[in-house]
């Protein structure tokens, strides 16, 4: 039999499921509260990628599978956590795309370009449902409401800002909108938004 541990207690009674699809979808289907979602996995150790990975893993004697279940409202901090560091990727990239305009590499720098705004709508749609699951908590109030629809617009502002900018081949716009427009309002989001929602919560507990 594996050994299962969810949040750092044993849980006998998945031991002897032999499949780990079957024991993550046996866990996020129990109907006892709140919804579960499992945000990491490790088997003996190795770290499983829930997104590319092949869940159809036989589990064999011994095996020692670790698992991380959150609610929807844990699951949304956690987004709010890694979405800090995410927005440090996405601004180191924002560098990589004036350094190439200023080095004059047009090619690296639409290159680059494309992945700070593949980056930007990942972020948004991330944003999206964590807000969503956060006003079903009630820890979005209409201060807050505001400001999120406000730095939303402003963050669709500028990224067609960003693609008209392209299209023209304007790279002092290209520049002016990525390291003013735009890093500000990621900024907003990590120091004012993501600041007074944590505040709201830590008031509640």
């Amino acid at each position: 039999m594996a050994q299962i541990i969810i949040n750092s207690k044993e849980s006998p009674e998945f031991s002897n499921v032999s499949q780990l699809d079957t024991i993550i979808e046996k866990l996020t289907s129990l109907s006892n509260g709140d919804q579960k979602f499992i945000t990491d996995v490790s088997i003996n150790g190795k770290k499983i990628d829930l997104l590319e990975d092949n869940l159809k893993i036989n589990l064999l004697e011994g095996d020692k599978v670790i698992l991380k279940a959150v609610n929807s409202l844990e699951l949304a901090f956690d987004v709010i956590e890694s979405s800090s560091r995410y927005i440090e990727i996405i601004i180191k990239k924002i560098n990589e795309v004036v350094n190439f305009l200023a080095a004059e590499n047009l090619s690296e720098a639409n290159n680059s370009l494309t992945d700070v705004i593949d980056l930007v709508d990942v972020f948004t749609q991330l944003m999206s449902k964590t807000v969503s699951s956060l006003k079903e908590h009630q820890l979005i109030d209409t201060e807050i409401q505001e400001l999120i629809v406000k730095t939303e617009s402003h963050l669709l502002m500028v990224l067609k800002g960003l693609l008209n900018a392209k299209e023209l081949n304007n790279s002092s716009m290209l520049c002016d909108l990525l390291q003013y427009e735009l890093i500000d309002n990621l900024a907003k989001w990590k120091v004012q938004i993501f600041t007074k929602i944590k505040s709201r919560y830590m008031a509640r507990i």
